[in-house]
């Protein structure tokens, strides 16, 4: 036989596949968000290093520092990092949203919406809001204060691709530093646990104790008690008190017990019994809350803050640069441009918030060079605080990593 009839006898599968719009795609945003972290990581660097000792203007950098390594840097290298040694698989851990693995899932249900809504009210549990801006200054200003939010948002935490359907808790004593609460996934349809059982809901349910940073995001987050065993039976002794028509089931040894980290780098330890509560014979009441989404839908922060920023920011630097540039540029060439390419920036904000993939591809390639400009600058500045390319080093940077994120991706290709 010919090479060529083996080669044509060979199944499809292994043969070179033609590259694909959307794998080109993928390519493009890849490549970009590698800029975006590295970007992140070397402005970072620069105010470390290259600000004044010992002065109000260092402790404000170390303050930059600190914000850019926090919700910039780390969590972009952390989704690089977990991409490759992170299981994408059902292993009964949760993932956060950079990737890392989560909180573990203690608990399971059997049973429609209404009936979980039904016992979760029935036994004093309280859904938490979704994480909006305004959630996130709200529980920023009663932690701060020590005021009492009883419905104060939980951090989003991934399974089956997806955050979390409903998120209940009990505040402790009016602080909202140290609640109990619990997070629902709907399961897919017929999906079945390993081993075969079925259920309709699992569940993480876990006690903040406290708020403190992230050990490998330095992010500002509540630190959660180790023993998560001791969490999950009270979930279940609150629920089986206030309904005794909720039976419980429990698989032994679902996973094995063990000590690990959260995705905030928390000890947590559990002896890997998957208890499962039975609210079939639950009625439903009308009274109770529906179960809501965590996040809140409508476009996403990784669009509109980048198309705000650029449609606020732009037209000030454009502003300034053709007050001082169209005085000595004889040609005024300089300013010519610079007005031109702010006109084309605004435009693409703007179509790009109405779904336009070009015009997020396009405000990827001016952001990665405005801000490799402005940080090759930064190199030969001293002042960095008092330079103009410290702050168009982190505005670009910011626009950078918000659109070359995978939100700001879906947002863009559904509308394509």
């Amino acid at each position: 036989m010919s090479g060529t009839a083996d080669r044509e006898a060979l199944p499809e599968k292994v043969f070179d596949t033609p590259v694909t719009r959307q794998a080109k795609i993928r390519i493009y945003d890849r490549v970009f968000f590698f800029l975006g972290t590295l970007g992140a990581v070397w402005l970072a660097i620069v105010l470390a290093v290259l600000t004044p000792r010992l002065s109000w203007v260092s402790v404000l950098a170390l303050v930059l520092m600190w914000g850019v390594l926090a919700y910039l840097a780390l969590p972009r290298l952390n989704r690089m990092m977990a991409a490759i040694y992170v299981p994408d698989y059902f292993i009964g851990r949760t993932r956060t949203s950079d990737g890392l693995l989560g909180d573990p899932l203690n608990l399971a249900v059997r049973g429609t919406g209404e009936q979980l809504a039904t016992v979760m009210h029935q036994a004093g549990w309280i859904l938490a809001d979704p994480v909006t801006l305004q959630s996130s200054i709200a529980i920023v200003r009663s932690t701060l204060t020590r005021r009492s939010y009883p419905t104060a948002p939980v951090s989003p935490l991934l399974l089956f691709d997806r955050s979390q359907d409903a998120a209940y808790q009990q505040e402790v004593e009016g602080n909202p530093a140290q609640r109990h609460h619990v997070r629902f996934w709907r399961t897919p349809e017929g999906w079945p646990l390993p081993g075969g059982a079925h259920v309709d809901w699992l569940a993480g349910g876990t006690y903040d104790r406290r708020v403190g940073l992230s050990l490998f995001t330095l992010q500002i987050t509540h630190k959660i008690d180790a023993d998560i065993d001791v969490e999950r039976d009270f979930i279940i002794e609150t629920v089986t008190r206030a309904e005794p028509a909720v039976t419980v089931d429990v698989l032994r040894d679902f996973t094995t017990s063990y000590h690990s980290r959260n995705g905030g780098g928390d000890s947590v330890h559990t002896d890997g019994d998957l208890p499962i509560l039975d609210v079939t014979a639950v009625v439903p009441d009308p009274a109770a809350p529906d179960l809501r989404p965590g996040p809140p839908s409508g476009v996403p922060l990784q669009v509109w803050l980048p198309a705000l920023i650029n449609l606020v920011v732009v037209p000030f630097v454009a502003w300034s640069t053709l007050r001082t540039r169209w005085q000595i540029d004889a040609d005024h060439t300089l300013a010519a441009t610079t007005l031109v390419g702010s006109l084309v920036i605004a435009v693409m904000s703007f179509t790009m918030y109405a779904r336009s993939a070009l015009a997020r591809r396009v405000l990827l390639a001016v952001a990665a060079f405005v801000g490799l400009t402005h940080l090759g600058g930064l190199v030969y500045d001293s002042t960095v605080l008092q330079s103009g390319h410290a702050l168009g080093a982190m505005v670009a940077i910011l626009v950078l990593v918000a659109l070359s994120s995978p939100k700001a991706t879906d947002w863009t290709t559904r509308g394509s």
